[in-house]
């Protein structure tokens, strides 16, 4: 397996969107590859926390977790913006996985984001 361009290999996180594969990395921010995984790209404009914990996609929608942040792509990972803030300190990988799911159908249902968890 090829990883020209996967700077960071501290890979938590894989999603597929269509045929691009998206990895959330701890460090490194996303990646996309477009080519089932020979070649990989950085995608983290506005993405100010590189340590992904979890990613969850539908469309072009793109909802990546941190260790206390999420983050919203709307454009297939072109650009980021915050989402939320003070998730709880002990959310574990799996709860921040649903967190995200959630976020994304409410997002979806509403066209609304939800700013703050508490």
């Amino acid at each position: 397996v090829s990883n020209t361009g996967l700077s960071n290999t501290k890979v938590f996180a894989l999603s597929i969107m269509d045929n691009t594969i998206l990895a959330g990395t701890f460090g490194g921010g996303v990646f996309k590859s477009t080519n089932n995984g020979n070649s990989w790209t950085a995608i983290n404009n506005g993405l100010n926390n590189l340590n992904v914990r979890s990613i969850k996609t539908d469309g072009k929608i793109i909802v990546a977790g941190t260790l206390n942040n999420a983050f919203l792509s709307q454009d297939n990972g072109n650009s980021w913006k915050s989402i939320t803030d003070n998730i709880p300190k002990n959310t574990t990988k799996d709860n921040l996985s649903y967190l995200l799911a959630f976020y994304i159908y409410i997002y979806k249902l509403f066209n609304v984001l939800l700013l703050i968890i508490s």
